[in-house]
């Protein structure tokens, strides 16, 4: 009886044309896929897509055999023959069961030593594998993980990410020694490797930001003052980098009058929307401090808005950075505690209300948010 309801289940649903779909991989996977396609945009905008058999894969790019990509020109890759267990261990990585995936990608790189499995995913497995370490903080296992990525495929597209996950392992770690001199060792093999100048700017930037957030704004400030001037035809960069200066002016130096100019040059130059969001901040922090100086509470109207300008107007790209959101959502909150004072007792309330509306956004958006901690 139950054979016999199995069959008619089966041909009803080959009647309806549904069996295959049942059995197909999911959506992205190219398990009988044939060639490679690679989905791209040269100009952020218009998407277009190239077939092919994909025969490097570096930091350098994607390389066809008819043509080159650059990494920042690609948005997705549809690889042909893609192992379908790679499939079942990204899910189990995204089910946050990281021992299971990594068992997964382990067997694939066997696969790949018995040329069962193409080798170009090896740089996948290898880095898939140091980021479910680094997922399950187990920051020693991570970072050797990274380190052997880097050792099997010096030339790996996963470099930049490979040497800065370094950093951040040996930050959870708050070994700050070792994460300023992963960022050293970075620049370094990816100058003597041919790494783009753009690239190795971010590793000079990274670099600072370690000292800047670590007590040592002094280091850190002709650092970013050294990246801006290097960074002539990448102006994201130096208006970054020009950012950094200015905090460092007020964090080392207590100068609100020059890091006050330096963020107003940003914004008048500069196009950037981190560099912005960051500058605007900046100026926030240059009226905060002249509002705690002053005697007036509605002397925070003008942070507020220099926060809120920052939050509202610059939001973080996909993929990028979120420090200066979660930072000005903080900080317009403070803002609006502050201005509460100089209500009428009755209207105190709504400004509160703004206040915990925004912390709430904070928690709700970036709840690993070290701002999180600083609301009393």
């Amino acid at each position: 009886m139950m054979r016999s309801t199995k069959i008619a289940a089966i041909f009803i649903l080959l009647s309806l044309g549904l069996l295959g779909q049942m059995l197909s991989p999911p959506d992205g996977l190219a398990q009988g896929q044939q060639e490679d396609t690679i989905v791209y945009s040269t100009d952020g905008t218009t998407i277009m897509e190239a077939k092919g058999t994909i025969i490097k894969e570096s930091f350098k790019g994607v390389e066809l055999k008819t043509r080159k990509f650059k990494l920042n020109e690609i948005k997705n890759i549809k690889y042909a023959n893609q192992p379908y267990k790679y499939f079942n261990a990204q899910n189990s990585q995204s089910q946050r069961e990281y021992d299971k995936a990594i068992k997964v990608y382990q067997e694939i790189l066997e696969d790949i030593k018995s040329s069962k499995t193409r080798a170009l995913f090896k740089q996948h497995m290898l880095f898939n594998i140091a980021r479910c370490y680094q997922s399950d903080r187990k920051f020693g296992q991570a970072v050797k993980a990274y380190e052997h990525l880097l050792k099997e495929i010096p030339d790996t597209r996963y470099f930049r990410e490979a040497y800065e996950n370094i950093a951040q392992c040996y930050l959870a770690q708050k070994d700050i020694a070792k994460a300023v001199a992963a960022m050293v060792e970075a620049r370094k093999q990816g100058s003597a490797a041919g790494l783009d100048q753009e690239s190795l700017l971010k590793f000079d930037l990274l670099k600072a930001n370690i000292l800047e957030n670590n007590g040592q704004p002094d280091q850190a400030q002709p650092l970013y003052a050294n990246i801006s001037q290097q960074a002539t035809n990448l102006p994201d960069i130096a208006a970054i980098a020009m950012v950094g200066r200015g905090r460092c002016y007020i964090t080392a130096h207590k100068d609100y009058g020059k890091a006050k100019k330096i963020f107003e040059s940003v914004i008048s130059q500069y196009k950037s929307f981190e560099a912005r969001a960051g500058a605007y901040n900046g100026l926030g922090d240059c009226n905060f401090q002249e509002a705690n100086n002053g005697q007036d509470p509605t002397m925070y109207k003008k942070p507020l808005f220099n926060y809120l300008r920052s939050y509202l107007m610059y939001p973080p790209p996909d993929n990028g950075s979120t420090f200066e959101a979660e930072k000005a959502m903080f900080q317009a909150g403070q803002c609006f505690k502050k201005l509460s004072k100089s209500l009428p007792k009755e209207k105190r309330k709504i400004y509160k209300n703004y206040a915990h509306g925004l912390y709430d956004d904070l928690k709700n958006r970036y709840p690993n948010s070290p701002w999180i901690k600083k609301i009393k």
